[in-house]
């Protein structure tokens, strides 16, 4: 997915994710996860974080290449318990949520996501070619289901 799907995507998951568990914050909850729903992104050099922070994003390129380990579930939930050991627990849940968007949204795409890798090379694949005329219609229609949403959590609806 591009990044704008992926942020379309990471602003739907973080409301329903404020449905379902009573968080402080929700709004701040919310955007977030949109924020971070890019990060798994770190290990494509032309990505919209690893241009701006090439600085760690070439090293994790070089070490685990693009949508191998970084793309897995493991970095989410390492990083969730870390930011949790911390005492930062929310921001574990926004970085566990944002990544956790993220994957889902790759697992659409013809490449696809191994979701236990290393351990298992078995990817999650769907029919759709990242920025193409199909992904241009998930991301209209991913635009929609926010906004409808967010109008109906927030009773303007």
């Amino acid at each position: 997915m591009m990044f704008k799907s992926h942020v379309a995507l990471g602003f739907l998951v973080g409301l329903a994710v404020t449905q379902l568990i009573p968080l402080s914050y929700p709004i701040v909850f919310i955007a977030l996860v949109t924020v971070f729903s890019g990060m798994p992104d770190l290990d494509a050099i032309n990505s919209k974080w690893a241009n701006k922070l090439w600085f760690i994003a070439k090293p994790i390129h070089f070490i685990f290449g693009h949508r191998g380990f970084f793309h897995s579930i493991f970095p989410a939930i390492g990083l969730f318990l870390v930011f949790y050991g911390l005492g930062f627990g929310y921001l574990g849940l926004v970085i566990f949520f944002g990544w956790v968007a993220h994957l889902l949204g790759d697992c659409v795409s013809k490449e696809g996501v191994a979701f236990f890798y290393p351990f298992s090379q078995y990817r999650v694949q769907g029919p759709m070619r990242v920025n193409s005329f199909m992904e241009s219609i998930v991301f209209l229609l991913l635009v929609a289901l926010d906004v409808f949403y967010t109008l109906k959590i927030f009773q303007i609806i």
